[in-house]
């Protein structure tokens, strides 16, 4: 009698190439399970992996790109989130679609802001009335006879 070969009690059905999950592991391996249809390249498991990683990179691009708050109240704020934006779009890690519709947004902002002034301080306000003062025109004293008598009235008499 020939011997008895043992024979697994659960075999997997084999998954055709073009219907199995896209996920390689870092040693080379592709994911054995059947993809989660037409539209979708991985598996239920792996397809959940991934949602997680490009939420993570969306909310870190998020931070980055409202680091200094969310509120964008004043053109410095808005300038600050442009120049974030700037930065996230020559990496790469903002689509150029999304950064032309990000840029756009910004602009509407900047134009219905009211423009800020800032406040000069007493130091320039002072600066400012001395030029002012500096280049107003003088009266011509030519003009004026009685200035010239008044000041020979004042003048003491020898």
């Amino acid at each position: 009698m020939p011997p008895a070969t043992k024979s697994p009690t659960y075999t997997k059905a084999e998954v055709p190439e073009a219907d199995r999950c896209r996920f390689t592991s870092t040693h080379g391996r592709r994911c054995a399970n059947p993809h989660n249809g037409a539209d979708h390249k991985f598996c239920i498991v792996h397809e959940r992996r991934m949602e997680k990683l490009d939420d993570s990179k969306t909310r870190a691009v998020s931070e980055q790109l409202l680091s200094g708050g969310s509120n964008l109240h004043n053109r410095q704020e808005v300038g600050r989130a442009m120049a974030q934006l700037f930065i996230l779009i020559s990496q790469k890690r903002i689509s150029r679609r999304d950064g032309v519709l990000l840029a756009y947004v910004a602009s509407l902002l900047l134009q219905t802001m009211i423009p800020v002034s800032d406040k000069p301080s007493p130091e320039d306000h002072q600066a400012l009335v001395r030029r002012f003062l500096k280049d107003m025109p003088r009266p011509a004293r030519e003009r004026y006879p009685d200035d010239e008598n008044s000041n020979s009235q004042d003048e003491p008499r020898s």
